[in-house]
């Protein structure tokens, strides 16, 4: 699924859920669940980070990070708790106009238009036989870039 490069405005705290995936997921990934979508807050349990070289020093990889949810009750074996926001405006790299043609949406993509997952986890402004995100909202100061778009998720 695509992962946000970074978070415009916040979520709302009490319209985030906890949802049951099936498998490890990181921070900041879109997540689609009963014809929902929703990003992840943290990263579930079982996520690997790599090594960090901090000047002569490198930091291994580890594989608990973040707030897990593993006492969440009732996560069947193999699943995986997390906490999603489902709304907020998140910053995504990569938006094709299609997927099929794989031209990167065009700095000219107009505010409020809508943004689909696919079933693959890429983004798209195409909506046939995918699922909406949410719409494109600009900030008044954003700097615009092709394929990189401010999603409103679930609007």
């Amino acid at each position: 699924m695509a992962k946000a490069t970074q978070q415009v405005f916040s979520f709302s705290d009490d319209k985030t859920e906890t949802w049951i995936l099936d498998a490890a997921t990181p921070k900041d990934t879109i997540v689609a669940q009963s014809g929902r979508v929703g990003v992840t807050i943290t990263d579930t349990l079982g996520v690997n980070k790599p090594a960090h070289v901090v000047g002569q020093f490198s930091i291994s990889g580890y594989n608990r990070p973040g707030v897990s949810l593993e006492d969440v009750d009732n996560v069947p074996n193999g699943k995986f708790a997390v906490q999603v926001a489902v709304d907020g405006v998140y910053e995504f790299a990569g938006v094709k106009v299609t997927i099929a043609g794989g031209v990167d949406a065009p700095t000219t993509t107009a505010n409020h238009t809508p943004v689909y997952v696919t079933s693959d986890g890429s983004l798209t402004l195409e909506s046939a036989s995918n699922t909406k995100v949410g719409r494109v909202v600009y900030p008044p100061t954003y700097t615009k870039a092709a394929g990189k778009l401010p999603i409103a998720i679930g609007l």
